[in-house]
């Protein structure tokens, strides 16, 4: 009886991602993809808990009647992919496009002016177009935007230390800005900052360091909205364990280089890491980290 239990399991879970699969591949550019997700993770945690004492109830039902739920398994994927298929055909809005290019870029952004200011611009969704945009936004005119995003690090309730060095970047960047060498020299510096104020965010929801990087995930994944548990997992990705397999995962990515430790650690296949564009990445992920370290503490 384990072994058939286990293979109706085997079949459910089964059927599960080939229905997930079939959504994902529809809603991939669908403003309902968050949801979706929402409710991938609450299907995973269902079957978790739920699977097997459900089968093992199942066993104890009439003859013939898993036939009847198999058959139901089917109409039930024949309606998800009838769903998806309707939900393909919506019309979606230039800004959400950006959102998921910006996602799929790895562009950690907690700035509510940048999406406003990328839709007004035409042929922005090409990669380079919203990367040489992004930073056009941030440091022309006088570093006006970068400013304010420091002036939000200036206010958030974060290490008082680590906002002083932090702080300490804009008046040492600005008169150098034109001088491409000057992103080499400060990039790492953001890079530990970065790791620190993941400690801090870390000690701040009381998660030990053994498989710290899991335990933050999973603790976005129960406490936290869609949009900050996808953050936190785009940080994790880019910049530590992650950073290592960025390639592997898109064309596009080919150059994307902001893998901390091989960084920090001097690693010869990690030194092309000094542009504008990495810079910026760097200061969106500080102001990203020290708002949500700042709202964990207000809400406290």
């Amino acid at each position: 009886m384990d072994k058939d239990i286990k293979k109706i399991a085997e079949s459910q879970i089964i059927i599960s991602n080939d229905i997930a699969k079939s959504c994902a591949k529809m809603l991939i550019n669908s403003p309902l993809m968050e949801q979706m997700q929402i409710m991938q993770d609450r299907q995973r945690e269902l079957i978790k808990h739920m699977a097997v004492p459900m089968f093992k109830n199942i066993q104890m039902l009439p003859k013939g009647m898993n036939a009847v739920l198999d058959d139901s398994y089917k109409q039930m994927f024949l309606l998800s992919k009838s769903i998806t298929n309707s939900l393909s055909k919506i019309e979606i809005p230039k800004g959400r496009i950006l959102y998921l290019q910006l996602t799929n870029m790895f562009w950690v952004i907690d700035d509510p002016k940048i999406v406003p200011y990328l839709k007004e611009i035409d042929n922005v969704l090409s990669w380079d177009n919203i990367e040489k945009n992004i930073c056009d936004f941030y440091l022309s005119n006088s570093c006006k935007e970068l400013e304010r995003l420091f002036e939000d690090i200036s206010n958030a309730n974060i290490n008082k230390n680590r906002k002083k060095l932090i702080l300490e970047i804009l008046p040492v960047y600005i008169p150098l800005k034109d001088n491409k060498n000057i992103y080499s020299i400060i990039i790492p510096f953001l890079l530990s900052n970065i790791c620190g104020l993941k400690q801090d965010l870390c000690d701040l929801l009381e998660i030990k360091n053994k498989k710290q990087n899991e335990k933050l995930l999973e603790k976005m994944i129960d406490d936290f909205d869609f949009p900050n548990r996808k953050k936190i997992e785009m940080i994790l990705d880019s910049v530590f364990l992650g950073g290592n397999k960025i390639e592997d995962k898109s064309e596009e990515l080919e150059k994307f280089n902001l893998f901390r430790h091989k960084i920090l650690h001097g690693d010869k296949d990690y030194l092309d890491y000094g542009n504008r564009e990495n810079f910026v990445r760097c200061i969106s992920i500080i102001h990203y980290l020290s708002n949500l370290i700042n709202k964990i503490n207000l809400a406290d």
